[in-house]
């Protein structure tokens, strides 16, 4: 079985059997995130403590690709420092740049790497990112 048939079969997993799918009712931080070019929608709803992401939940609409991307980072998020998420943000974003350095034997998880599929469709790399961007977004309000 090729990468790309298993990557496949993780967001369709993740979309199909979303992680986190939500909203918390005591968050510190909600932040929306929206594509005009295809109209997805992400909601994160996060629970800070100090610099550390205790829980995380989305909500939102879009596509196959954006909702499983949001679902992905809410499944690995949870629970991990600030400086560490800025890190994943970073990597996830390069994945998709036009001149990516993206090293794919960096210590991601396998379900976060699984994006990295959806290179080969420029077009579609703002649905991959939106969560991730709208994430970024979140914790920089969250450190004012």
């Amino acid at each position: 079985m090729g990468s790309r048939q298993v990557y496949s079969k993780v967001l369709i997993d993740h979309f199909k059997n979303p992680v986190n799918r939500g909203r918390l009712t005591n968050e510190t931080c909600l932040e929306t995130g929206y594509n005009p070019k295809c109209g997805d929608v992400i909601y994160l709803s996060l629970r800070m403590d100090r610099d550390r992401v205790e829980e995380v939940m989305f909500d939102g609409k879009g596509c196959m690709i954006c909702l499983a991307s949001a679902s992905i980072l809410a499944g690995h998020i949870t629970n991990m420092p600030a400086a560490e998420i800025h890190r994943h943000i970073h990597e996830v974003m390069d994945m998709f740049s036009p001149d990516p350095s993206f090293d794919e034997n960096l210590a991601l998880h396998d379900e976060i790497k699984a994006l990295s599929s959806v290179r080969e469709f420029p077009t579609r790399s703002q649905c991959a990112t939106l969560a991730w961007q709208t994430l970024g977004q979140a914790l920089r309000k969250a450190d004012r």
